[in-house]
């Protein structure tokens, strides 16, 4: 079913255009008629669901109208109309880190991946501290949504999951080839630290531009692809992308002090680098300018 602009559901969304369509769901802008100039995210199940199709949207659903986090996507209103399910949400003026991956020419700056890494952290950590414990999943550039700003949302909550230490394993393996960590493909039950795999996964992509799902849990050492990183960065990443859990970082907040640590010594190695360096800043910033505008107009803009 496709939604033309004008079109008025559950009697206060009007559509305005298509922002995009995905395997399962199509989303659009539509204008709040109740709640004057307001503009939210309006994603459709755009097929008859499946059981457990129909499952993940409303985990979503029961997920994000509990929780509440300055890089989750708000959600403002679901409802089924004409035998369809909708959600209405907050819309994030900017590109994903996937687009931003797949626009970039060269691996992305260290200290701008370093502080998209301490907002997941930030992020991840709230999810953890739920009771019970809320395990994301599914982290991947794909589903990390990044503003003019800079500032990050995570989108997709459809297969995250509360932690039940009772459970030897998942009952269903689900997520991404290449971010998922092994334990999440049966061979036991994700946790905490299944997320960390996930972020070291996604931080590895940002930093090489190449694609996990090649690697199969077997990752080359990163300076192979990337020989301008720091010591610290490449240890942070292999202890995230370890196969065994208990090698990894024990939790999100132990990661976010590592890299903290990490950005105070990125900054004092930019602070000693002079003029040079504020111009390759200066000159990424202008790139990231020009992917976000293509993203939201469709032009580009030198």
């Amino acid at each position: 079913m496709s939604i033309k602009p004008g079109a008025i559901l559950n009697h206060r969304y009007e559509v305005v255009r298509n922002l995009g369509e995905g395997a399962t769901s199509t989303v659009y802008l539509v204008r709040d008629k109740r709640e004057k100039g307001e503009m939210w995210a309006l994603k459709q199940l755009t097929h008859s669901p499946e059981e457990d199709e129909r499952e993940s949207l409303l985990r979503e659903v029961g997920f994000l109208s509990t929780l509440e986090h300055e890089n989750l996507v708000r959600l403002v209103d679901y409802f089924v109309q004409y035998g369809w399910d909708f959600l209405v949400m907050e819309r994030v003026m900017g590109p994903t880190l996937q687009e931003i991956i797949d626009e970039s020419r060269h691996p992305l700056y260290e200290s701008d991946v370093v502080e998209y890494a301490l907002q997941v952290c930030r992020v991840l950590s709230y999810l953890h501290r739920q009771d019970p414990p809320v395990i994301y999943r599914d982290l991947k550039p794909g589903n990390i949504m990044i503003t003019v700003q800079g500032h990050l949302k995570l989108i997709d909550l459809g297969i995250a999951r509360h932690f039940n230490p009772m459970k030897p394993k998942d009952t269903t393996p689900l997520g991404t080839p290449g971010y998922c960590p092994p334990e999440q493909y049966g061979f036991g039950q994700t946790t905490q630290r299944s997320d960390i795999y996930s972020l070291g996964a996604t931080l590895y992509h940002a930093l090489t531009l190449q694609d996990p799902a090649d690697f199969k849990f077997d990752f080359p050492p990163i300076t192979q692809f990337n020989g301008n990183l720091s010591e610290p960065t490449i240890e942070i990443i292999h202890k995230c992308l370890m196969k065994s859990p208990e090698d990894r970082f024990e939790n999100t907040d132990i990661l976010y002090d590592n890299l903290m640590e990490l950005k105070n010594l990125l900054a004092h190695q930019s602070n000693n680098t002079g003029f040079r360096m504020k111009m390759k800043i200066k000159n990424y910033h202008k790139k990231i300018r020009r992917i976000v505008t293509k993203f939201l107009t469709g032009k580009e803009i030198d």
